[in-house]
């Protein structure tokens, strides 16, 4: 009995010799290849929207109204000829511009609903007065599209990152009238009873 405690406590030093200095991830390496955690990437951004509602109907049951006024600066003189007939449709009255300080002027001395403005650093003075400078209360009162080459369309996270209410890129311009509807439904349904409540009548999102 003796020779056998002393076989099994000599076994039990070797195994405790052939233990030491090791650590707990090569003793047990499947446990921790499959308990690993993984990088933290931080929350999923969300994606642009499809565009496969861009065959619907255009007309949303706006009514038309003498009192909306849209600012076009846009470089290409085509794509403000088709936005141009486009607003006139839904009841706009359009005035084009070609320059940051023209549109700045048009600004300051008229009453605008709608703005639409290219993505062009030509642009960036009057992009940076809407977005910093221009007083809340009036930029209330302003629905602000951004068109570009470099811009997702209908993608909230992006246009809210640029300060705009509504992101469009060229390739959709085809479509404007579609995505420009959709985007003020979007806008009424989400601010429109706050407006109301704060009297802004004004508002493009008050139809």
């Amino acid at each position: 009995m003796f020779d056998m405690v002393t076989h099994q406590d000599t076994s039990a030093e070797k195994d405790q010799d052939s233990l030491q200095g090791r650590q707990a991830e090569e003793l047990f390496p499947d446990f921790f290849q499959k308990t690993a955690r993984k990088e933290y990437e931080g929350p999923a951004v969300p994606q642009p929207p499809g565009d496969s509602w861009l065959e619907s109907d255009a007309a949303d049951g706006r009514e038309e109204s003498s009192g909306l006024h849209a600012l076009l600066l846009v470089q290409d003189r085509e794509q403000v000829l088709h936005m141009g007939m486009a607003l006139q449709r839904m009841g706009y009255t359009t005035a084009a511009v070609q320059s940051a300080e023209h549109a700045l002027d048009e600004l300051k001395s008229a009453t605008y609903q709608l703005i639409v403005c290219g993505t062009e650093a030509a642009y960036s003075t009057f992009r940076d007065y809407l977005s910093r400078s221009l007083p809340q209360q009036r930029r209330r009162l302003l629905y602000y599209v951004l068109v570009g080459p470099d811009v997702h369309t209908c993608y909230n996270l992006q246009a809210l990152a640029l300060s705009a209410n509504l992101v469009i890129n060229e390739r959709e311009l085809p479509y404007f009238e579609t995505i420009l509807n959709k985007g003020l439904q979007d806008y009424t349904e989400l601010f429109g009873p706050f407006l109301e409540v704060l009297g802004e009548t004004r508002s493009p999102a008050l139809p």
